[in-house]
């Protein structure tokens, strides 16, 4: 039977083909595809709300606590598969960012991302990892 963190990387990636299928790194929704993957996977169905009134995705630490995720001390190289990073914001990047591990190496936010940062000026912002 596939574990909740297993299905959360899998809906992650779902996510993915069904609302970025040509994968362009410029939709600024990473909150939105992260929320709703993790909502999809642990609420299932579609009777869900993917809003939660968190405009910023540096925010989202309290609301994955809710869903059932806890704040651990790993490092982007040691997530387990269904993980979520939380990155702060900074100056450049006012929402921060938000993404889901789905294995080897890959992380999912509003699109499947060649590495853990992913700013082009170079920023490696504080993050927090959570998992199940």
């Amino acid at each position: 039977m596939e574990s909740l963190s297993q299905k959360v990387a899998n809906q992650a990636l779902q996510t993915i083909k069904e609302k970025n299928p040509e994968n362009k790194k410029d939709l600024a929704k990473c909150a939105y595809f992260v929320r709703y993957s993790i909502q999809k996977a642990i609420i299932g169905g579609n009777n869900f709300d993917v809003s939660t009134g968190i405009l910023r995705a540096k925010d989202y630490g309290p609301w994955l606590q809710k869903m059932g995720y806890q704040p651990t001390k790993k490092t982007y190289q040691n997530a387990s598969i269904g993980d979520v990073a939380v990155l702060e914001n900074t100056k450049n990047h006012y929402y921060g960012h938000i993404a889901i591990y789905c294995g080897q190496g890959k992380w999912v936010s509003d699109f499947e991302q060649n590495c853990f940062y992913i700013y082009k000026d170079g920023t490696k912002p504080p993050y927090i990892i959570y998992s199940l």
